[in-house]
């Protein structure tokens, strides 16, 4: 059962666990920790394993994965997700509920071998601003190409990863969200520049 989720950490009960909290975001994560409490009952049960109720809360409450729905910063909102899937834009795209925000900016590179017009099909009508730029791989879509395919105003092509995270850190206001995602070659790098700029603020 859910009992909270916002854009800093969600509370569930599974079965006889009660005020379970997690701080990876996103109705998804809460069926992954709940498929962990289950393996650590099995693991009780039926191999004797001592496992104490505040172990597994200290172990849910601490469990990190970067790149995914990771707040980098807040005030502006600077989000980093490693989507690069249909399936995984659709999470992504459920998982902006938990927040609060007046403009999406979404900055977006893609992989040529991706299933790259559904994924902008679910994305990019969410979005006020899209930056479009070049993940770090030779199958990438160039700025300039992935930006053609999207037919919409307030679409901008910027090549190089580095020159992207500063325009959209320039346009984004404090109530505003900035989002990067569509590619994990690209969300390695914006994670290492945005701990770069970030921590010089």
């Amino acid at each position: 059962v859910i009992k909270e989720q916002n854009s800093d950490f969600q509370v569930f009960d599974y079965k006889n666990f009660k005020d379970l909290k997690i701080t990876l975001l996103g109705t998804h994560q809460i069926y992954n920790a709940s498929l962990a409490v289950e393996v650590i009952q099995k693991l009780k049960n039926i191999y004797g394993y001592r496992i104490e109720e505040e172990a597994i809360k200290r172990g849910l409450m601490s469990a990190k994965w970067p790149g995914r729905l990771e707040v980098m910063k807040k005030r502006p909102y600077v989000v980093i997700d490693g989507a690069h899937n249909p399936q995984g834009m659709t999470v992504l795209k459920e998982s902006l509920k938990l927040f609060n925000y007046r403009r999406l900016i979404l900055v977006i590179g893609m992989l040529k071998d991706k299933e790259v017009n559904k994924m902008l099909n679910i994305i990019t009508p969410v979005a006020d601003v899209i930056i479009t730029t070049t993940p770090l791989s030779d199958r990438a879509y160039s700025a300039k190409d992935l930006a053609s395919k999207i037919s919409r105003n307030s679409v901008f092509a910027v090549d190089q990863i580095d020159k992207a995270v500063n325009e959209a850190l320039k346009m984004a206001g404090e109530e505003d969200m900035v989002l990067f995602c569509g590619s994990l070659y690209m969300i390695g790098h914006v994670r290492k520049l945005l701990r770069g700029v970030l921590n010089k603020k």
